[in-house]
């Protein structure tokens, strides 16, 4: 059978499990390749993380420099649930009294319906429908709500003197949404009122009731969108606030540096504290401590903590005051706290507080810009200069380690071939030695 090998048949030595043992020592060889490939693309993923919060930082430092963040906003509020009041540009500062007396109302008919003996066009506010010989009155309704741009919605409805009818309401409010429908089939029920007062009726301050055709107000008070949603029982309260910046906007997003600025401090220092694994045998140790003492990213946290200047200190931003005489813990690493009670001081003149931030972000942005680069996928920055390093080393681990596995290969081939070999050559010399061994015996006979 092609293949098969017997082992130590001639020699009574087991040749198949002394070139196994050989193999594995030398295979050891293609382990510690295999450990050493562990630790750099460990060395690779933890910089990749670096640079994950390292850009997290810079986003964060560029949202205390947009120019929306600083501009001039102003609080707006209704002090009734039927108003509700949106500043759509600078308006006003102070109190406005609105008085919703009516609210907009789409026109609205019914109508009994009889099917024709023929097709006919029913025309409604300028848009036709087809409606085809025998329609009933549900297929005529899904006629009107199913055709691209119908002015109305219908339903049919069960009436419980005259039957099934069929009321049409207009998709739009107002006067201007009064529609006409005049075709055969078509009889209006003259005992379903109409609503005559569609449009809105608003008044503001001492002025007089205005109309409008939509509950969406946008021109009652200069800047400011009025939303109807019922009818005010008395005049609702509306204060508009002084303009500048939203400070608990400015708020989160000094929170969010913080918190990014601290990500950075907690993932570095993770990794420049983690002590490497001496002789380590296993993936897990191999991976341990492929940054311990980093140069480069110890310098850059100095960088860091040497840019939180008096400046920012003075709005609340600092790396934590000592103690009881000694500082915590957290100080010591250089994270970031921030006092709410000087930053809301700060923000009395928000034109000195965007000054101090956006030169303090531009200071973060340039450190962070010089590891990093200037966006995803950069190979300017230090740390993506070091990533492509450890690309390069692992590609020459992987051809270092497919070099050595065909090496062994044909080594583990050609020794198997020689036990082989001697296998066959002592079973031979066995097989004349019995022969002679026999002819010998026939000859003293």
């Amino acid at each position: 059978m092609a293949g098969l090998a017997l082992s130590g048949l001639a020699s009574g030595v087991d040749t198949s499990g002394i070139v196994d043992q050989l193999m594995a020592i030398d295979r050891q060889a293609i382990s510690r390749l295999e450990l050493r490939k562990t630790s750099v693309q460990a060395r690779s993923d933890n910089l990749g993380t670096v640079t994950t919060k390292l850009t997290a930082l810079k986003n964060a430092a560029a949202d205390l420099q947009t120019a929306s963040l600083w501009a001039d906003t102003q609080a707006v509020e209704s002090s009734d649930a039927k108003l509700g009041v949106t500043r759509t540009s600078g308006t006003g500062p102070g109190g406005y009294s609105v008085d919703v007396q009516r609210m907009a109302s789409a026109a609205r008919r019914t109508f009994g319906y009889a099917p024709q003996g023929s097709a006919q066009t029913v025309t409604i506010a300028g848009k036709d429908f087809q409606i085809p010989a025998g329609a009933t009155i549900q297929q005529v309704a899904d006629t009107f709500n199913t055709t691209q741009g119908s002015p109305v919605y219908a339903a049919v409805v069960n009436d419980p003197v005259a039957g099934q009818q069929l009321v049409l309401s207009a998709r739009t409010t107002g006067q201007g949404s009064v529609f006409n429908v005049s075709a055969a089939g078509f009889t209006e029920d003259a005992t379903k009122a109409r609503v005559t007062d569609l449009n809105a009726l608003v008044a503001v301050d001492d002025g007089p009731a205005v109309e409008y055709e939509k509950n969406t107000v946008t021109d009652a008070i200069p800047g400011l969108t009025l939303t109807l949603k019922g009818v005010t029982a008395s005049p609702a309260g509306v204060t508009v606030g002084a303009p500048g910046a939203d400070q608990e906007a400015v708020k989160g997003k000094i929170k969010a540096f913080v918190t990014a600025y601290n990500d950075v401090i907690t993932t570095v220092r993770g990794f420049t504290d983690e002590r490497p694994v001496a002789g380590a045998t296993t993936t897990t140790d191999a991976k341990k401590g492929q940054l311990f003492g980093d140069v480069g990213l110890l310098g850059m946290l100095s960088r860091l903590r040497q840019s939180v200047t008096g400046s920012v200190i003075d709005l609340g931003i600092s790396t934590g005051a000592p103690t009881g005489g000694a500082s915590s813990a957290d100080a010591k690493l250089g994270k970031l706290t921030l006092d709410d009670a000087k930053l809301t001081a700060a923000l009395a003149d928000p034109n000195a507080l965007r000054g101090v931030l956006d030169s303090f972000a531009t200071g973060i942005t340039g450190i962070v810009k010089q590891q990093v680069g200037s966006g995803t996928g950069s190979t300017t920055g230090l740390i993506p200069g070091r990533v492509d390093s450890t690309s390069r080393e692992l590609r020459a681990l992987t051809a270092q380690v497919d070099s050595t596995t065909r090496r062994l290969d044909d080594k583990e081939t050609r020794l198997r071939a020689q036990f082989a070999a001697m296998e066959t050559a002592l079973q031979n010399a066995q097989s004349q030695q019995a022969w002679l061994s026999g002819q010998i015996a026939s000859l003293s006979a």
